[in-house]
């Protein structure tokens, strides 16, 4: 565990290339800091934002939560379609895909984990 914070520190984001197979669309501009991981590295926190317009895929290796801060974009997300503004929180499983469009600007904090051997087993059962 982290020590417990005596002090504000200052985390700027950092510029971040997408890579270019994974754009459809524009030149995206991302920019993205982690601020918080566990001692065993199996979940970290951040913050990631994207400058569009652009339409980019994102691959999933684990689970994701975010939340919208600023901006928006659409999500094409295991067969929906929907768009996330500020205030709203989206869930994203590990080995799924999502394509996003980033009509001018999203800012959002994520939190990603390994979803535990027990879950991976039973999403393979439901889904």
């Amino acid at each position: 565990m982290p020590a417990a914070s005596t002090e504000a520190v200052a985390r700027p984001l950092v510029r971040d290339l997408a890579a270019p197979a994974t754009v459809m669309s524009g030149d995206p501009r991302f920019e993205a800091v982690a601020y918080s991981t566990t001692a065993n590295g199996s979940v970290q926190s951040g913050i990631f934002a994207a400058h569009g317009p652009s339409t980019f895929n994102w691959r999933f290796a684990v689970d994701e939560a975010i939340y919208i801060h600023e901006g928006e974009v659409t999500l094409d997300y295991m067969g929906s379609t929907f768009t996330a503004r500020p205030g709203d929180t989206v869930f994203f499983r590990a080995g799924t895909n999502a394509t996003w469009t980033v009509p001018q600007y999203v800012r959002k904090s994520w939190t990603i984990h390994q979803p535990s051997r027990a879950t991976r087993l039973w999403r393979r059962v439901v889904n």
